[in-house]
């Protein structure tokens, strides 16, 4: 795992993370990024299901959509 800050606390995500989060930094402006592996309760069935089942709306909507699969 890495550590990234966010909101000036250590945030740990894990190695695959770290790098979408590197590969996908604006050199120059903010960047908003919502990130499922963060922003969803992972061992929370329930809360996941309901999150997954609005993603199409989610991504519909977005005026850009990344996907990282992982990468070198």
């Amino acid at each position: 795992y890495q550590t990234h800050g966010f909101e000036g606390q250590p945030f740990h995500v894990t190695r695959n993370l770290f790098n979408a989060l590197t590969v996908l930094r604006h050199p120059s402006q903010t960047r908003l990024l919502w990130i499922d592996a963060i922003s969803i309760n992972q061992t929370d069935i329930a809360e996941r299901a309901q999150q997954v089942s609005l993603m199409a709306l989610s991504y519909s909507q977005a005026a850009m959509v990344f996907i990282w699969i992982g990468g070198d």
